[in-house]
């Protein structure tokens, strides 16, 4: 449900059955929109500037609002093709991925209480030392802007999920995307993460991790009992190699 104002502004709430129809006018404190269903038992505010989805919660938007909560950095890796790095020897293109959440300041009722959502600011830099070697970058930004459905692969990281009924969600973050870590000399770094609510409330997380030289692995050729096991049917569990030049095992050829 969409509630238009005067100006570019619209609001919708999330989990409802109308009661009013489209185009009705309503007076504040007293229409009744709608009653939350069965199913979701919580509501969702959204504010809309333009088509643009916005947090209400931004400077100057819905109030008064108090939030005492501080978010938390549950992990940080180094990450390649989805598997993690260790931080003693990076090197060459790498994920940096942060695992976060906050608490909501005003918790809904259950299945859904007490369930974890994203932090508003997620920001990082690069030290070696007491000398700031990459300066603060930020890597997410809620507390204006939110990203649309089409951003959300660039924003969270893969096994990200959001919350089901007590089942709290997962909430993974990119910091840099192919960084390449290489763009430092070796030597020990320390990366300092730091994630804050709407209300600025923060929390910060140092993770030391070294630079290595990037040696890539050749990939060497496949040979033949690795191409039997590819190529193969499934049905087929044996595969036997020639016995003498010019002469295939009988039970090979009937399998290829």
């Amino acid at each position: 449900m969409t509630v238009v104002v005067f100006g570019p502004r619209e609001f919708s709430y999330w989990h409802i059955v109308p009661s009013v129809r489209s185009g009705q006018w309503v007076t504040a404190y007293r229409t009744v929109l709608g009653r939350i269903t069965a199913r979701w038992l919580h509501v969702h505010f959204m504010e809309w500037a333009g088509g643009v989805p916005i947090n209400p919660l931004h400077p100057g938007g819905l109030e008064p609002y108090v939030d005492h909560t501080r978010p938390g950095i549950d992990r940080v890796s180094f990450e390649r093709n989805g598997e993690e790095i260790d931080t003693a020897a990076v090197a060459g293109a790498v994920s940096v991925i942060v695992e976060a959440h906050d608490q909501p300041a005003l918790s809904a009722p259950p299945p859904w209480a007490n369930l974890p959502i994203a932090p508003a600011l997620i920001r990082w830099r690069i030290l070696s030392g007491e000398k700031v070697v990459r300066d603060w970058e930020t890597a997410v930004d809620f507390r204006g802007l939110l990203p649309p459905a089409w951003e959300f692969d660039r924003v969270y990281a893969p096994s990200t999920h959001e919350n089901g009924p007590n089942e709290p969600g997962r909430y993974r973050f990119y910091l840099a995307r192919a960084w390449d870590a290489n763009q430092l000399p070796n030597g020990d770094y320390e990366l300092d993460v730091s994630v804050s609510d709407t209300a600025a409330n923060t929390t910060t997380m140092i993770v030391p991790f070294s630079v290595i030289d990037w040696i890539p692995v050749p990939r060497r050729r496949a040979g033949v009992q690795e191409l039997a096991r590819v190529l193969l049917p499934r049905a087929s569990a044996t595969f036997h190699l020639p016995r003498a030049e010019g002469r295939r095992d009988q039970h090979a050829r009937d399998h290829l």
